[in-house]
């Protein structure tokens, strides 16, 4: 089995109602109604096509690559709150 890294894409639209169609470019996890952003996910290695493809569309506001990547995963340095008040 082979596992493809993937990337979160915020897509920021005009209307809620028209957010079926980006389906086609990747994995539609979450669309909120309310501020009118739908969560994406696409191949890394295709991203950079993807987010060049879905700013073309006059649906879309705006398109930003997630920054949960950026993030670091490694939690051994952090030291609890408990700690400091001692």
């Amino acid at each position: 089995m082979n596992i493809k890294n993937r990337i979160g894409l915020i897509v920021y639209v005009h209307s809620v109602k028209q957010t079926r169609f980006l389906k086609k470019y990747g994995i539609l996890d979450y669309v909120s109604k309310r501020m009118h952003y739908a969560v994406l996910y696409v191949d890394a290695d295709d991203a950079e096509k993807i987010v060049t493809l879905l700013k073309k569309q006059k649906i879309v506001r705006t398109v930003e690559k997630s920054p949960l990547v950026e993030l670091s995963a490694s939690f051994a340095n952090n030291q609890s709150l408990d700690d400091d008040d001692e």
